[in-house]
């Protein structure tokens, strides 16, 4: 949501920025440049939304059990506030979580998920 709120914003404020170029007291570029402000203001309110939820976000202190390619099993304790998953491209496995990735792992299982 924040990444919206930042395209939106830029476009907003260059279309502003174009048309009140232009405008010299032309009556369809003000209204047009006035809306644009607008729509740029409207990017930035859904950028401080998603700033706010993201910052309002619980994050877990998880145990996971990760399986590998191999046979062997690691358990791995990470603090999130996202699950971990599971990637695959090109017959290589790894899972991410957290900030990290730990490539081999074909599956996980989640031992517990406890807010911190």
């Amino acid at each position: 949501m924040e990444v919206l709120g930042v395209f939106i914003f830029a476009g907003g404020a260059f279309g502003a920025l174009f048309f009140h170029q232009y405008a010299d007291g032309y009556k369809p570029y003000l209204i047009i440049r006035n809306f644009l402000i607008a729509v740029a203001i409207s990017g930035l309110i859904v950028f401080a939304i998603g700033l706010y939820r993201y910052s309002k976000m619980p994050i877990y202190e998880y145990k996971v059990s990760a399986h590998y390619i191999d046979g062997s099993t690691k358990t791995l304790l990470f603090d999130s506030k996202y699950d971990p998953k599971i990637n695959a491209a090109r017959g290589t496995y790894w899972i991410e979580y957290g900030a990290y990735t730990e490539l081999g792992v074909v599956r996980f299982e989640i031992i517990s998920k406890k807010k911190r």
